[in-house]
């Protein structure tokens, strides 16, 4: 049956009057609802166009020796190398030889660099704790606030985990610390990365 005029313009004002229900219908909605329609198109497009990617936790790139000023620090990467001797004589694993200069800005004297405030990454492996310090902190208490010291920290590898040939570069991503809000324990903790270092890291080994 061919379709005549009058039936054409009745389909038409029908689904127009469809078109209109739904209009109102729609109008109706709580403000609620609309916020959420609006959240989970929004979620959808982020997730789309990568906002939800993982961003890179390495913080600003900072030169070798360049200042790098935290909460209660002021940090110096100077120089790195892969060694299996240490300064006493002995022979341990291959470990990554840190000399840094460290500067506490706080008020009263502090032990200690917290462990993971500099994270060493090197061959594919992260190393966070400090197994050996030694250098010139000017007291026997630790670090004297507003006094550079030298410092030398050696960070532990694992023999088996050495590619061949070994990198000659190194990454240390340096990070902040904030008060820790722990209701038994105070003191500070390991935040978020606030820069890091690329540097050279000569193979120093006596035993290849």
């Amino acid at each position: 049956m061919v379709p005549t005029a009058s039936s054409t313009v009745g389909t038409y004002r029908d689904a127009m009057a469809g078109v209109g229900q739904l209009g109102r219908r729609l109008r109706r909605l709580p403000l609620l609802a609309w916020v959420g329609a609006l959240a989970i198109v929004l979620v959808g497009l982020t997730a789309t166009l990568g906002g939800f990617a993982e961003a890179p936790d390495h913080g600003r790139p900072v030169g070798p020796g360049e200042e790098i000023l935290l909460t209660r620090w002021r940090v110096h990467i100077d120089r790195a190398t892969l060694i299996d001797e240490t300064y006493d004589g002995q022979e341990p694993d291959p470990r990554i030889r840190l000399e840094v200069r460290l500067e506490f800005t706080g008020e009263q004297t502090e032990c200690c660099l917290t462990d993971g405030v500099l994270e060493v990454r090197y061959a594919g492996r992260t190393q966070d704790n400090v197994i050996d310090d030694y250098g010139e902190p000017r007291s026997i208490l630790g670090f004297d606030p507003g006094v550079v010291a030298s410092h030398v920290l050696l960070f532990q590898l694992e023999p088996a985990e050495l590619p061949a040939p070994v990198p000659d570069r190194v990454e240390v991503v340096v990070r902040d610390e904030r008060p820790s809000r722990s209701p038994i324990w105070t003191g500070w903790q390991v935040s978020h990365a606030v820069a890091s270092v690329d540097l050279p890291c000569p193979d120093e080994r006596r035993r290849r």
